[in-house]
Parts: structure tokens; sequence; C-alpha cells
């Protein structure tokens, strides 16, 4: 009989454990918790892109032409931190573009060339107005040349440019307005630009002076206020606009007539996911180079991956 009921309560405990029910949930930590919250606040972007092109003529072809292939590629890169609970914002931009041509009986030559670089942390006052402290970055990969030819008729080329010669660092505090997501304006009031010249080689015994630098020197300070439009909108599910212009004032230029500009804009259509083609233009205009508007522009049918 005693067997009975221990085999009986054995029996009975075991039920009793069935149907007790247990937690699988598994358990996070504070820790990853913040983590995840963090990452919900980072808002990110990437595009990248290659740029294919080329034109072939015969010898006798009676239209005119010349013979030519050109590469080039782009890479768009964004991050965004935004905290819901807190008025501040940090943006960051980073746009890195590299193309090449040959056209025949010619050596190969750029076609595009930039590193840029934008971060800002802001503080939101008021709906479309915020303070903002930034730096932005500009420069480019390679070597650049001018070209010409001697009195043979070969071509020569004289190297005028090269990484970090000239590269552009700019600090400032101010004011940015914007009242849509895609259309912002920063005023810089307070601003500090470092213009660097590091390649020595660039220098000459006519010019001793290469982009406001002395020969000598490999950089210069100037104190001023910088303007920073940005506008980037889909005008259509497939076609995109993005536009920015650059302008620096040096407070010692007490005429105002000195202001130096930069535009740059790309015109974005999708044909497929994948395949697009796409404009690229540059307007310039830099007392420190040459006294006038330089302009260059660039057209390509590629490929473009974009991940958010």
């Amino acid at each position: 009989m005693k067997k009975i009921f221990t085999l009986i309560a054995i029996l009975a405990t075991s039920l009793v454990i069935a149907q007790t029910p247990t937690d699988t949930t598994k358990k996070v930590s504070p820790v990853d918790s913040a983590k995840k919250a963090v990452l919900k606040r980072w808002k990110t972007g990437f595009d990248f892109g290659l740029n294919f092109g080329a034109a072939n003529f015969s010898n006798n072809w009676q239209g005119g032409g010349v013979s030519n292939y050109s590469l080039g590629s782009l890479l768009n890169a964004r991050a965004c931190y935004k905290n819901r609970d807190s008025a501040l914002v940090w943006d960051n931009v980073l746009n890195l573009q590299y193309g090449i041509m040959r056209n025949k009986g010619q050596s190969m030559r750029k076609a595009n060339d930039l590193i840029f670089f934008d971060s800002k942390l802001g503080y939101k006052f008021q709906k479309a107005w915020s303070i903002f402290a930034g730096v932005n970055f500009l420069s480019q990969f390679a070597f650049g040349y001018e070209y010409g030819t001697d009195p043979a008729g070969l071509e020569t080329r004289k190297k005028i440019s090269a990484v970090m010669s000239p590269g552009y660092l700019t600090e400032s505090i101010g004011i940015e307005y914007k009242p849509v997501k895609y259309f912002s304006a920063r005023l810089g009031i307070g601003a500090m630009r470092q213009t660097f010249v590091l390649n020595q080689s660039l220098y000459n015994t006519v010019d001793t002076v290469r982009y406001g630098v002395p020969v000598g020197d490999n950089i210069r300070n100037e104190i001023g206020f910088q303007l920073l439009v940005n506008f980037d909108k889909d005008l259509h599910k497939n076609i995109n606009l993005k536009a920015r212009y650059l302008g620096f004032y040096n407070y010692s230029d007490l005429s105002f007539d000195k202001i130096d500009h930069r535009f740059d804009i790309i015109f974005t259509a999708k044909i497929t996911r994948f395949i697009n083609v796409n404009f690229n233009t540059i307007f310039l205009y830099d007392f420190d180079q040459i006294d006038t508007w330089q302009h260059s522009q660039a057209f390509a049918l590629g490929i473009l991956y974009k991940m958010k």
C-alpha cells in the first residue's frame, strides 16, 4: 500500500509541474535595451554608383568626332541622429566622386574628383530654426594637370593640384533654417577656414602663391562667414535632384566684393532598379584661383545601388 501512495504522489507532482507555465521569453538586459534605443535614433542612407561611357569612330568618319571612353564612380552616405525627447540633431554627410576619361590621341584625364564631408550638431529652438556648430571638409583624390602642346605638337602637362592641395577645412557656428526635410540653409556667422597646400611641387618661379597660400607655407587661416544651402528632393518617383551651394566671405575684405562661390548640382534619373543616368555640373568662383567663373559638367549612364 505504501508503494501505491508513493507512486500516486510522484504522478501528482509530475502533473503539477507539467501544468505550470514556463517563461520562455528571452530576458533583455538594461544595457541591450539602451543600445537598441540609441540605434533607433539613427537614420542612415547609402548610395554607390558606377558610370560608363564610350564612343568609337572609324578613321574615315566624315561627320567629325573623337573615339573616347570614360569611367566614373560616386558614393553618397548619410547618418543622422535625432532624439524625439530632445531638440538635438547630429547630421553627417559624405560625398565622394572620381572619374576618368580618355580621348583618342590623348593621355588619361580626370573627369571629376571630389571629397566632401560635413558634420553638424544643431539645437532646434523653433519649428524651422536651429543654432548649430559644424565642420566641413573639401578636397580631391588625385593630381590635377593643365594640358597643352609643345612646338612639335606633342602633349604637355603641368601639375596644378593634388590631394590636400588645395584642401579646405571650415569650422562654423550660426543659425540654420530648415522648413522642410529636403531644404536647409546654414549661415555660419563665426567661421574659420583653413586652406591647405601640402604639395610644394605645385609652386614654380613665376607663381609664388597657390590657392592663397604663399610658397613655403602649408596653410592659410581666414575668419569670416559661411553660407551652406542644401537641396535634396525626389522630383518624381525615379528622378532626384541634389544641389549644394557653398559660399565663404573673409571678414578682412571690407569691400564685400570677394565672396567665394561653389555650386554642385547632380540630377539622377532611374531607368530600372539599378540602371540610371546622371548629370553632374559644378560652377566655381574662387578669387584665390582665378578671377572668373569656372565650370565643369559630365553626363553618364551607369549602375546605382541604394540602401536605407
